[in-house]
């Protein structure tokens, strides 16, 4: 059956069309490096970036390395666009961490969005991977784009949540969890849950939620944020599992200064396939696996 899915929150709507997954595909996604190639972002190749902002250690060999962007979207005072480079070993992505090199990555998240929003109005932290998720370089790495204005989807979202706390006086996403069928569970935990998204714009997307009201990753405690890496974790293992060599996006949605209705969370978007005119024309997504059939696919073993 076709079906036509809302966002639980905003103006958002998907189809669901299982049978489009019977589409003949001639293409492929490809993992293959250019040969010969040198990583920039590999230690030794220090040099060929723009000057170190931040690393993790603070001293001696980095683990986890901050920088601008050699190519940024905007620079100062408009904004700013840095690169957080989360592992020192290539070929490694951020899905291979141990939860507590996953947590570092978060933690450094957080002190360059705490850094950013000291200057710029809104601090946007999102992931690419692979090339048809965006990416230019293979090399594991973290985007924080910086600006001096609100982007749209942020907007309609945070306004949403302001007009259902003032309506309800509670977090939209807290009562989105409680009410959320188990059909639509990926993974849960005392502490955090996987689910996928009712309106999809990607089949498989998945959003990891602390299931304790936060506006920001650093309002987790110690064991709440390494139960969220480790869940994360568990995420992007099942994809690469179970999908292969897929590419994909994750963004981070986190509250601003002072907003107490935003609840903090990861989507995960895996690119398996391609928008094209009418997600790109409409604003609205033809998808081809249910939300129900992508938690069997997390849940499933194998």
């Amino acid at each position: 059956m076709t079906q036509i899915r809302k966002d639980f929150l905003i103006e958002r709507y998907s189809i669901i069309s299982e049978a489009r997954s019977k589409r003949p595909h001639h293409f492929e996604f490809t993992c293959e490096e250019k040969a010969g190639q040198v990583c920039f972002f590999c230690p030794g190749n220090e040099s060929l970036t723009p000057p170190t902002i931040d690393q993790y250690p603070a001293r001696g060999p980095w683990e986890i390395r901050v920088f601008r962007n050699k190519f940024p979207a905007l620079k100062p005072p408009r904004g700013d666009h840095e690169i957080i480079v989360e592992t020192n070993k290539h070929g490694q992505d951020l899905g291979d961490l141990t939860p507590e090199g996953i947590l570092g990555a978060f933690k450094m998240y957080e002190k360059r969005r705490k850094a950013l929003e000291r200057k710029y109005k809104y601090v946007a932290i999102f992931k690419n991977v692979g090339k048809q998720g965006g990416a230019s370089l293979p090399h594991s790495h973290t985007q924080v784009l910086a600006s001096n204005f609100l982007p749209p989807l942020s907007d309609i979202e945070a306004k949403a949540a302001k007009h259902y706390y003032d309506k309800w006086h509670r977090c939209p996403w807290c009562d989105y969890i409680e009410k959320t069928v188990k059909g639509r569970i990926a993974f849960e935990t005392r502490k955090t849950i996987a689910i996928t998204a009712n309106a999809p714009r990607f089949s498989y997307e998945t959003w990891v939620m602390p299931k304790r009201h936060v506006g920001n990753f650093s309002d987790l405690t110690q064991e709440e944020a390494l139960d969220f890496c480790m869940m994360l974790k568990k995420v992007l293992a099942k994809l690469e599992k179970g999908l292969g060599c897929v590419p994909y996006n994750y963004v981070l949605h986190h509250a601003k200064s002072g907003e107490k209705f935003v609840h903090f969370h990861v989507e995960i978007m895996p690119r398996v396939a391609t928008h094209a005119g009418y997600e790109l024309g409409e604003g609205a997504y033809i998808v081809d696996v249910s939300p129900e059939n992508a938690a069997k696919f997390y849940k499933s073993k194998g």
